[in-house]
């Protein structure tokens, strides 16, 4: 009697842990899938990644000499060269009646006018905000940081 009760429960547990576990292994395959993504592009571009930080499914970073801007969500990726920019800027869009976040991007503007937007929340898209608008400052006043190195 007391092994059978012991087998049930062993069993009961394992099928309320498992989920869990499952889990953790995909978040954990899919962070290192949008790393290997990150330093692949980044060799492309013959340099090395110095910072990254992933949110969601989204990973940011910038390269060692302060030269690439990188940005990789849902399997698009664009890399901005930060030689070629003037300045940087997040820019959220509200809906005016409910005032609610319906887009936040950060947008690079360029010397020669061009604006390159990496687009961090999209309210169609992604999942509800979860420090989408902290994360990108951050990396607003980083990117600016490193445009001004550059200028000088």
């Amino acid at each position: 009697m007391d092994t059978r009760s012991t087998v049930i429960g062993l069993v009961i547990a394992l099928i309320c842990f498992a989920p869990f576990v499952i889990f953790s292994i995909i978040k954990r395959r899919n962070k290192n899938t949008l790393i290997n993504s990150l330093n692949t592009l980044a060799q492309k571009q013959n340099s090395q990644i110095g910072s990254f930080e992933i949110l969601n499914n989204a990973i940011i970073g910038i390269d060692t000499n302060f030269e690439f801007a990188y940005f990789i969500k849902n399997n698009d990726d664009v890399v901005v060269d930060l030689k070629n920019v003037n300045h940087c800027y997040l820019d959220i869009i509200k809906d005016s009646r409910q005032k609610a976040l319906l887009n936040a991007n950060i947008i690079f503007d360029t010397f020669s006018g061009k604006k390159i937007t990496f687009n961090i929340f999209d309210d169609e898209v992604d999942p509800p905000l979860n420090g989408e608008i902290p994360f990108s400052e951050k990396w607003v006043n980083t990117f600016n940081q490193k445009i001004k190195l550059t200028a000088a």
